[in-house]
């Protein structure tokens, strides 16, 4: 019966001692997983936050790739449209270069068929003359009987064409003199008086009319040499008080036109103008004289945003109308209103809408030509 209670309890011992150790076991398994629990979540925490922050990168990365598009879209639209200016810039040089050189072109053209038909007309008038100085020696080599039958009449016929001829040839009295020396060493029939009178009244005749062409292509000299600078009714007026409508008002002008805008120091308005060296074309431009920045503008159109050109009041020297119509014969409509602002550069065609907006301009011009000592008048 001991022996059977020594076993039991070596039994009981050794299952006691197989739970320790079993327990400890356990208790290690359980230290453990929670280590693994703890490192997973850390390691899930790091996985958010790494998520997280790729999220916000890739929405970043959207956000700046649209600002990009829409930065190139942008510079793209400004490229294009800057070609499509300069393409049809170079469209507008190309239209006027060749009106240009159509206009030469027919210009050289009519210039050749006038010196085609003036070459004509000096070979027809060349046969002619050398057929009338052979008549005059057919009719003095006949005999008395047939000079006295035909010579008088084809003479006179033969002299008033001659007399005709001598209004365009300015030699014709020396020829007529050396006919009147060969009538005198040929044979003299009974009626060379007669002859001789008309051959004088011929040879005063033409003379007179010289002296009338002598004397009107000196009156035309005068005439053109005073009208090649007219003096101006007014002189550049520098005062800081000037009020620019008030002095066009008293000049007179009565500023109800549409066509043009006036202030104290300003003038706007459309006038054509013709283009410069290269290009002889006539443009419609928006003009602009100020007072307070000295200088006469133009711009391509009202808004005054791009402008074509200026002139510096310094460099103004005359305006003046266009009276020998230089320019006028090829200005468009009307072409009594077209006028000249001579600078020291060059000269100005300018053409208003009206013959009154024109004698506006020119008194609002003047006013600020200081280039010069004299001055052109309207």
């Amino acid at each position: 019966m001991r022996n059977e209670i020594s076993y039991t309890q070596q039994i009981l011992f050794r299952l006691e001692h197989e739970l320790r150790d079993y327990e400890q076991q356990y208790r290690a398994s359980d230290e453990k997983i929670l280590q693994k629990k703890e490192i997973i979540s850390a390691t899930r925490k790091n996985y958010e936050d790494l998520e997280f922050q790729l999220m916000e990168l890739e929405t970043r990365c959207e956000s700046e790739l649209e600002q990009s598009e829409e930065h190139f879209r942008n510079e793209q639209k400004l490229v294009t449209q800057n070609a499509k200016m300069r393409q049809n810039t170079l469209r507008e040089l190309d239209h006027q270069q060749y009106i240009a050189l159509h206009q030469a072109t027919m210009e050289k053209d009519k210039l050749e068929r006038e010196k085609q038909k003036l070459q004509l007309i000096y070979k027809q008038k060349k046969i002619e003359a050398n057929e009338f100085e052979r008549k005059i020696h057919d009719i003095w080599s006949n005999n008395n009987n047939t000079i006295h039958q035909s010579t008088p009449l084809h003479l006179y016929r033969s002299l008033n064409y001659q007399d005709e001829l001598s209004t365009s040839k300015t030699g014709k009295t020396d020829d007529l003199n050396e006919m009147m020396n060969k009538i005198k060493f040929e044979k003299k029939p009974h009626h060379e008086p007669q002859l001789r009178e008309r051959f004088e009244e011929n040879i005063n005749r033409v003379e007179c009319e010289q002296k009338s062409t002598n004397d009107y292509q000196v009156k035309l000299r005068e005439k053109t040499r005073a009208q090649e600078r007219p003096l101006t009714r007014y002189l550049p007026i520098r005062s800081a008080d000037f009020d620019l409508r008030a002095h066009i008002e008293g000049a007179g002008h009565i500023l109800n036109s549409s066509h043009i805008s006036l202030t104290s120091t300003t003038c706007r308005g459309y006038l054509h103008k013709m283009g410069g060296i290269k290009f002889k074309t006539w443009n419609r431009r928006w003009f602009v004289f100020d007072r307070e920045r000295r200088s006469l503008s133009y711009y391509h159109d009202k808004n005054e945003l791009k402008l074509r050109g200026c002139i510096y009041f310094q460099s103004i020297l005359e305006v003046y109308i266009d009276q020998l119509q230089s320019i006028s014969l090829r200005s468009p409509e009307p072409r009594e209103a077209t006028f000249i602002v001579k600078t020291i550069q060059r000269p100005y065609y300018l053409v208003a809408p009206t013959i009154e907006l024109m004698r506006i301009w020119i008194d609002v011009i003047i006013t600020g030509a200081e280039g010069g000592n004299t001055f052109a008048n309207a």
